[in-house]
């Protein structure tokens, strides 16, 4: 983890709450992986540049991709995902994949994040 993200992660921890640019609107069931159910449920964020410090910081559990989206947008997240060995989801819009994030608008890229206590 770069020590950016560690200092973020520190800072989150003593606040009480997630950094910037994370949701956290509920927790998981136990043994939840029904998707995109997760991605409502999950710590998570959402956009290809939160996504790509996520990935790099190593926080993120499950990376999901549009299938719509602009090949020199998800490019760069689908080969750091397959270099890190994480999991991509495929969605078939952008659109969907936004209504699965709680947005009013369309995702390229979203991610889950690992579970840390906050």
């Amino acid at each position: 983890m770069s020590s950016v993200a560690q200092r973020v992660v520190r800072w989150a921890a003593r606040q009480g709450s997630p950094p910037a640019g994370l949701f956290h609107p509920g927790t998981l069931n136990e043994g939840e992986t029904q998707m995109p159910n997760r991605l409502e449920t999950s710590l998570r964020v959402v956009g290809t540049k939160q996504t790509l410090k996520a990935i790099q910081a190593g926080q993120a559990e499950v990376v999901y991709l549009a299938g719509d989206a602009d090949e020199h947008v998800t490019g760069p997240i689908r080969k750091e995902c397959i270099h890190r060995g994480i999991k991509i989801v495929e969605m078939e819009t952008m659109a969907e994949l936004g209504k699965a994030c709680s947005i009013e608008v369309g995702a390229a890229v979203a991610s889950v994040m690992k579970s840390n206590k906050f």
